[in-house]
């Protein structure tokens, strides 16, 4: 069991230096899926656009299917922390006096 988790927490690690890299793979895995959908539509005798609309509406909504795979492979939570803290460091910025006031 907690090799496992040792696993996952390596895996979950590499793809945070890998994040560019996975985003574009599941984006081509995505469009790969869909054209197959719509392949087989097109192969069963509907026109090009009701292909590509039954297509969509079988797979479901494509941006959901996004966050639910880069949940699997990423660190939320700390990925919603450095975010934050950038958007911070921009605000502060912005506002030299405030800044020095506030800290």
């Amino acid at each position: 069991m907690g090799e496992s988790r040792m696993r996952g927490f390596w895996l979950r690690l590499k793809a945070l230096a890998q994040r560019r890299r996975l985003d574009a793979d599941l984006e081509d895995e995505l469009a790969f899926h869909l054209a197959q959908r719509e392949a087989q539509n097109l192969a069963g005798g509907m026109s090009p656009e009701e292909a590509r609309h039954a297509a969509r509406r079988a797979f479901g909504n494509v941006a959901r299917a996004k966050e639910t795979a880069r949940g699997l492979w990423c660190f939320r939570a700390l990925e919603d922390f450095f975010g934050d803290l950038r958007y911070s460091a921009r605000v502060l910025s912005r506002n030299p006096g405030f800044s020095a006031a506030a800290i």
